[in-house]
This record gives C-alpha cells, structure tokens and sequence, in this order.
C-alpha cells in the first residue's frame, strides 16, 4: 500500500531540510552542553568515550591485519583470510550485536546467549565492563602481542609469531565484549 504523500513530507522532512527542522523543533544551542554539571558531566562522558574508542588499538586489526600478519611470519593470503574471517566470528561471539541492523530474526533468547557481550552488558554494568575491557586489551592483549610481535622480529621464533596470533584474538575478545 503506498504511502500518502503528505505522509512522506512529514517523515522525511528532517532528513530532506534539516536547518528548518532544527529551527522548528529545536531551541537548544552547543552552550546548552555546558551549562549544568549534569551536562558537563555527560559531555565529558561522550568525549573520552571517543577519544578511548578511536585510541584502542583496533584500528591495526580492522585495517592492517595483513600487515600485522605478514609482520609475524603468515604470508599466505590464503591464511590470512581464515584467520580474518575466525576473528570476525570470534568477534561476534562475544561482541555486542544490533540486532535491528542484522538482516535475520535473532531475536529469540537462544540466539542472544551466543552473543556475550549484548548478553551481559545489563548484568554487570557497562562502566565495570568497560573497565574490564580496556584492562583485558592492555595487559592481556596488545602489551603481550606486541612484545611477541617485537621477538619474532629480533629472532625470528616462530612460536612468538604464533603468540601473537593468539593475542590478537585475545584483545579483540576483550575489545568487542564492550566497545
């Protein structure tokens, strides 16, 4: 059944003028993100979750994995992309998951077990998992990946390239469960 236009107009509105949205419906300025200690405090929130999120290290896995890889010994691209595509799967096992933007219906409570972190989040609270968290990918992660990364690259041992493998997945168990 289509929709009215009129309909239309009203919904995509936002989207199609924002400055007269904003102007309508709107009374707030950025100042208003500083007036209360309330605000502050939330600003303040937002803006070292940010800076943390970007700061975090995974944009060595997400966008130079293969280099990483080939840092420590796999050079196969073959390998490379199982081991890509085993950290994507180890990351949605632990991971948060929006389920609105997955195209299929998960959204039955066998489903959501799989997914520990969305799993949990409410049950210990999102400031000690995101403690946990960070504390997991700093010395359970990229401090003991990058010192096996730094033997493999002074002596070559093969089992300090493995290690690294190894740690790489453990920080971005740690990493996913929370940001």
């Amino acid at each position: 059944m289509p929709l009215s236009k009129q309909f239309q107009a009203t919904i995509s509105s936002p989207f199609t003028n924002p400055s007269r949205f904003e102007k309508a419906n709107g009374t707030g300025s950025w100042f208003d993100l500083f007036r209360t200690k309330g605000n502050r405090h939330r600003t303040w929130v937002v803006v070292t979750c940010s800076i943390f999120a970007q700061a975090t290290g995974t944009t060595l896995v997400g966008y130079y994995l293969a280099v990483v890889l080939s840092g420590v010994g796999i050079t196969n691209p073959r390998t490379q992309s199982i081991i890509n595509g085993c950290l994507t799967m180890w990351n949605m096992a632990f991971g948060k998951f929006d389920l609105e933007a997955f195209p299929l219906d998960l959204r039955n409570a066998d489903t959501l077990e799989a997914f520990w972190g969305a799993y949990k989040i409410d049950h210990f609270g999102r400031r000690p998992m995101m403690l946990t968290s960070l504390c997991g990918m700093l010395f359970c992660g990229f401090i003991p990946w990058t010192i096996c990364s730094a033997i493999y690259a002074e002596k070559g041992t093969q089992a300090a390239g493995s290690a690294s493998i190894a740690f790489i997945f453990i920080f971005s168990g740690f990493y996913a469960t929370t940001w």
